[in-house]
């Protein structure tokens, strides 16, 4: 009886982990684009960047990263808070990145990021950069 419980159990919990697993890997997913998204934002790779920002916002994007090179270095990023939609098809992002003004102190700025699932992958949506 005691072995029937124990395998009904194992069962269960194998059954739970089997059921999370794919948001699991969804949500990894989405967090190693926005690491990669932000890194190369941090390191002036707009060409790289601009790949994961949708077709109608890019040439705003680019003039935006132009910008935000010639204002000064993002000295980092943190994300903050991840909000995934239900279907996992949607997210938004809060994000805090640091950098360096004109007069060399370190700013802060907030930005809420849309991003969407589509065929290709995850895209930024609106135009918080």
């Amino acid at each position: 009886m005691i072995k029937r419980v124990s395998l009904v159990a194992m069962l269960g919990f194998a059954l739970f982990l089997c059921a999370c697993t794919p948001r699991g890997e969804n949500l990894k997913n989405f967090d190693n684009i926005l690491q990669a998204y932000h890194r190369a934002i941090q390191y002036g790779e707009v060409d790289e960047a601009s790949n994961l920002v949708t077709s109608a916002n890019q040439i705003e994007f680019i003039k935006q990263a132009d910008q935000i090179a010639k204002v000064g270095n993002i000295v980092d990023f943190r994300i903050r808070k991840v909000v995934m939609s239900e279907d996992q098809k949607e997210a938004t992002v809060l994000v805090v990145r640091e950098y360096y003004d004109s007069s060399n102190i370190v700013r802060q700025i907030e930005l809420t990021q849309k991003w969407k699932k589509k065929k290709g992958g995850w895209m930024l949506m609106n135009t918080e950069y």
